[in-house]
């Protein structure tokens, strides 16, 4: 009688062990006293509850506080982030095994009070503008009279009438072009008794309607139009610094223009212009690496001045964090057409402890 016999090829089954072991064992009818469980449901359930741990690790700060025997307090931060409770400032570690001290946060005591440039009696509520112009950014000290002069219009609608071109100003890898940020010019009607002495082309002496416009533009120089009909009143005044702030004209009508530098260029570090507008000669300088300067060496001014009529002081904020107050001394002469300041350096200013924010004033 033949025998059916079991043929073994040789070749090892392609399934796992365990898998063929699990079949084999159906086959026969038999029970395995052991549960199976498949490695990879294993696996897979490991990484799943690895994730989840790692997610709520993360959301959750761990911190360990004790008292020693000096009553400080001491902490743990498992996450190295700084932490701030009930007034004391948990150090940020590097390591979570570190231990850092708290410290305690200081208080400040300081009582607003006067000093001598600052007493009531020198308050400075508002710049009186006694000119037909814009001598400042957007018109005056509450910056609300942007405009100058009336336009009939029908159509409401800008047309353009004239245009000036303005040249670039290198200063190390930076180049210049256009107008500053605020992108307004200066305009004043001078009287006719101003304008005698300037240095003024005849055609602009003898226009008694003329309306200058002076324009410190980014290329270096300070531009001098008719406003009617974009002509040059005189030749432009090259200054050598970018100018990016409107600048400023003295409200009283005295020939000055006080102009900013809003970056530093080749000729030194950027400073305030005070120029004497009768023949173009800058008369003052200030602002460039001063010793109390909140900044350092930075000197920026884009801002735009104001000039106190009744106290004769120049009020101009420095991007070095310094608001100056400088009392000029002018002395302007209509008739001889003669025209001085004589600003002291003595600084009678106030520091206000621990605040940001300086305030000079020069008598």
């Amino acid at each position: 009688m033949n025998k059916k016999r079991n043929v073994d090829s040789g070749r090892k089954s392609a399934r796992p062990d365990y898998i063929q072991k699990t079949i084999s064992q159906k086959s026969s009818g038999k029970r395995s006293g052991k549960v199976f469980f498949p490695k990879t449901l294993i696996k897979t359930g490991g990484i799943i509850i690895f994730v989840l741990l790692l997610g709520f690790a993360g959301n959750k700060f761990f911190l360990s506080v004790s008292k020693t025997d000096s009553g400080k307090v001491k902490a743990v931060s498992a996450s190295g982030a700084d932490e701030e409770k009930e007034g004391r400032i948990i150090e940020k570690t590097k390591k979570t095994k570190d231990v850092v001290e708290m410290k305690k946060t200081k208080e400040i005591n300081f009582q607003p009070h006067c000093v001598d440039s600052t007493k009531p009696e020198n308050l400075i509520s508002y710049t009186n503008i006694e000119v037909d112009g814009i001598v400042t950014f957007r018109g005056n000290s509450f910056r609300d009279t942007p405009s100058h002069g009336y336009a009939d219009m029908t159509d409401f609608r800008l047309d353009k009438l004239w245009s000036a071109d303005t040249g670039s100003l290198s200063s190390g890898s930076a180049v210049w072009t256009g107008s500053g940020w605020t992108g307004q010019p200066l305009m004043m009607k001078w009287p006719k008794e101003v304008k005698a002495h300037m240095n003024m082309t005849e055609k602009a002496k003898a226009d008694d309607e003329l309306v200058e416009v002076i324009y410190a533009c980014m290329d270096g120089y300070v531009y001098f139009l008719d406003l009617r009909t974009g002509e040059k009143t005189r030749d432009p005044l090259y200054l050598g610094y970018t100018f990016k702030g409107a600048g400023a004209l003295d409200p009283r009508g005295y020939p000055i223009m006080y102009v900013g530098a809003g970056y530093n260029s080749n000729e030194g570090t950027a400073k305030v212009f005070v120029v004497n507008l009768l023949d173009c000669s800058v008369m003052y300088t200030f602002g460039d690496n001063d010793e109390f300067s909140l900044r350092g060496s930075l000197s920026f001014f884009d801002g735009s001045a104001l000039v106190d009529a009744e106290t004769d002081t120049l009020i101009y904020p420095g991007e070095n964090g310094i608001l100056y107050l400088i009392r000029l001394n002018t002395k302007y002469d209509l008739n001889s057409g003669t025209l001085s300041i004589d600003p002291s350096r003595k600084p009678l200013g106030v520091r206000l402890h621990e605040i940001p924010i300086k305030k000079i004033k020069w008598d």
